[in-house]
């Protein structure tokens, strides 16, 4: 009988803490998802700001990439002036993107650069090469920019629905600028 006692008292002692470390787990879920909410609010707030035309878009962190071959191509880059390869934000919706970088961005703080804002309409586009989660947008007066869009950009914002929901967007978006 003080077996089964001492057997019940540890199942009952290990369901206690199965059950506090879910509660935690679900706190922690929660606090991050707000984190996230108000990053993009951020995000949605400063581009706006500077860009207003970007009210009611989508938006996506991109991080600044190399490409070689477009330059043997004749492409020229379009550079932001910073020391690094730049994050970008991408506020996307119906034929058009608008991008900007940031520099030194981070969870807490992502002020767009008002001095690099690019527009980028199905008009104006020449050619996007896209896969694996990178993209070539090559623009018709022979400039290009090379980015990556993943589920993480910076530390501390995972958007692996907003990396989703542009890939999908890009797709569509190459369709119209090979169809005009």
């Amino acid at each position: 009988m003080p077996l089964l006692l001492f057997i019940c008292i540890i199942v009952l002692v290990a369901l206690l803490v199965v059950k506090s470390k879910q509660a935690s787990q679900k706190k922690n879920a929660a606090k991050i998802k707000a984190k996230e909410e108000s990053f993009w609010d951020m995000v949605r707030k400063n581009v706006t700001g500077i860009i207003p035309e970007t009210a009611g878009l989508d938006f996506v962190l991109a991080a600044g990439t190399k490409d070689v071959k477009a330059s043997l191509n004749g492409y020229r880059r379009l550079q932001t002036g910073y020391d690094e390869l730049p994050v970008y934000i991408i506020a996307y919706g119906g034929d058009e993107m608008y991008l900007t970088s940031v520099k030194c961005p981070s969870a807490r703080f992502m002020n767009p650069d008002a001095s690099f804002i690019l527009h980028m309409t199905t008009q104006n586009v020449e050619k996007i090469d896209a896969g694996n989660r990178k993209a070539a947008i090559y623009l018709k007066n022979k400039q290009f920019i090379a980015m990556s869009v993943e589920s993480r950009i910076i530390s501390g914002i995972e958007q692996p629905e907003e990396s989703r929901k542009f890939h999908e967007y890009l797709k569509a978006f190459i369709e119209k600028v090979n169809h005009d």
